[in-house]
């Protein structure tokens, strides 16, 4: 039997079944990763193609101390690759991830509990993304970004008709909150920096051709700067954020801005849309 794998969006194979097996073991292959083989109508993540979610032989070797499962992202790694903290092990990758997530009183291992729906993906609250680019599914770079989100529901856009102070007001009432660690590949991490320079020059240049016009009186100059600074704001906001939320309630929320291969490794979701 020979499997093919994607990596960075590329097909490699054909492999043996040992041979892919070794891959995850190794932590070339992942849980999501995408695999095929000749029989299936399409590719597929390697968790929903083996039975567990630590490749064949992990088990046996967790039990004999050969691995240890690291409680974040819930793969198996020799032991001396890990660390135990606070009676909770994880591996030399998570480790940053899990100590800030301790600091800020988050439980290890909300990695756990995400599925997709459609374009959105569902999640635990205060999850913690796999160490892959939510946009590409390659491997990530650099410690997650932590992104703290808020959502109230559509309804309270119509209390702008009554004017923006009650429309803030509400929505301050009625939002809920919550965290997301997520991570990106290093060419998504450079791309959304530069989004983010743009946006501070678009911005910055604005307040100083604002400040220009109103010195010289130039009507022209004073509307280009507003322009520009309103265009700043909306173009850092638009496309420098990473995830939207579409919804958050008490357990879950339904997040977009994931790329398709990141959510072909995840479940469908059963539940409440």
């Amino acid at each position: 039997m020979e499997w093919y794998y994607s990596q960075q969006g590329q097909p490699k194979g054909p492999v043996s079944q040992d041979q892919l097996d070794e891959l995850a073991r190794s932590g070339v292959v992942a849980a999501q990763t995408l695999v095929w083989r000749q029989g299936q109508t399409d590719w597929a993540p390697y968790s929903t193609v083996v039975s567990g979610g630590l490749p064949p032989g992990s088990a046996s070797l967790v039990a004999s101390g050969g691995l240890v499962v690291c409680a974040e992202c819930g793969l198996g790694f020799p032991k001396s690759d890990t660390v135990q903290i606070e009676n909770t092990i994880v591996c030399a990758g998570c480790k940053p991830l899990f100590m800030q997530k301790l600091r800020e009183g988050i439980a290890a291992g909300s990695a756990s509990g995400i599925w997709r729906s459609g374009r959105k993906l569902v999640t635990s609250v205060n999850a913690t993304f796999p160490q892959r680019c939510l946009r590409c599914n390659a491997p990530a770079d650099g410690k997650p970004i932590k992104r703290k989100l808020y959502w109230h529901p559509p309804a309270v856009y119509l209390a702008l008709l009554l004017g923006i102070i009650v429309y803030v007001v509400i929505a301050m009432v009625t939002r809920k909150n919550a965290l997301a660690f997520v991570s990106i590949c290093q060419p998504h991490r450079s791309a959304r920096r530069m989004v983010i320079l743009i946006s501070w020059l678009l911005v910055l240049g604005g307040i100083g051709a604002g400040i220009a016009g109103i010195a010289n009186e130039s009507g022209w100059l004073g509307g280009l700067g507003g322009v520009a600074f309103l265009g700043g704001l909306i173009f850092g906001i638009v496309r420098g954020r990473l995830i939207v939320p579409y919804k958050i309630d008490k357990d879950h929320m339904w997040l977009g801005g994931c790329g398709a291969e990141f959510l072909a490794g995840f479940p469908e979701w059963n539940g409440p849309r």
